[in-house]
Parts: C-alpha cells; sequence; structure tokens
C-alpha cells in the first residue's frame, strides 16, 4: 500500500539546507520515493519556530520508508538534513 512521509524542516543553516537538495532526491530514489508536492517553492503560513519549508514523500510502502530512513549508506545524507534543519518526519499511510 502507497505511504506517505510528511516532512517538515525548520531551517537552521540555509546553505546546508541547498546542499542536502542537491542530494537528497537520489537519496530518496534509492528506496523508490519520490517528492510528491513541496519543495523549495514551499510557503509556510505559519512559522512559530523560524523559516519552515516542507515537503510530502511517496514511497510504495512503509517498509521503503523505514528503508530509506535506516540505510547506512544514506547516513551522511540524512546527517545534512538534520544539520540544515530541525526535521519532523511523519509516516502517513494512504487511505483505502
Amino acid at each position: 500500500m502507497t505511504h506517505f512521509a510528511i516532512v517538515t524542516l525548520v531551517v537552521k543553516d540555509s546553505e546546508k539546507l541547498k546542499e542536502y537538495q542537491k542530494v537528497g532526491g537520489t537519496a530518496l530514489a534509492k528506496h523508490s520515493g519520490k517528492a510528491f508536492a513541496g519543495g523549495s517553492q514551499t510557503r509556510a503560513l505559519r512559522e512559530p519556530h523560524g523559516p519552515t519549508k516542507g515537503v510530502v514523500l511517496e514511497f510504495p510502502s512503509e517498509a521503503h520508508l523505514s528503508a530509506w530512513l535506516d540505510d547506512p549508506e544514506l547516513a551522511d545524507i540524512h546527517a545534512l538534513r538534520e544539520a540544515a534543519a530541525d526535521v519532523t518526519i511523519l509516516s502517513v499511510p494512504a487511505l483505502a
């Protein structure tokens, strides 16, 4: 079943976020994920904790989402994202 991840990023370092955006898509594709909505043009309507970006990711299954997050080969890329922003990732199953 299709599974989504809603990712919000409260930006700490915009330069590191730009670096992450250059490599994040390739890391996502490794586990059959794709950005479904959002990205650099995201506009936050309320930003209680600072400049915020967001993206909705789509995976074929929850297992693919978990594999993306837990992949040791992607640890440096995930660390770059975490250095760039305070990140929240919500796992959201598709509604049947």
